[in-house]
């Protein structure tokens, strides 16, 4: 199975308790921490959800939704994959 495709499934599964435990990690370290590993990767999962929600706005069909994934989501999943 292609990367991006299996990173879309295990994105649509789990990317919350993912988001979850950067939260976690950022509330220990305190705000000293500000542009931290677990800050930079909440900043590219909020850019993956508002990808999403844009979508969500304009009712896209699934090959659309895929096809936005692709164009928009693309760098920012291998800035997420490099980072962690």
């Amino acid at each position: 199975m292609p990367r991006m495709i299996t990173w879309m499934i295990c994105r649509a599964l789990r990317m919350q308790h993912v988001r979850r435990k950067f939260m976690d990690v950022t509330q220990i370290a305190g705000k000293k921490k500000i542009d931290g590993k677990a800050q930079k990767a909440l900043r590219l999962i909020k850019a993956l959800y508002n990808v999403e929600t844009q979508a969500k706005k304009e009712n896209l069909s699934a090959t659309q939704l895929l096809q936005r994934r692709q164009q928009k989501s693309k760098e920012t999943i291998e800035a997420f994959e490099a980072l962690v």
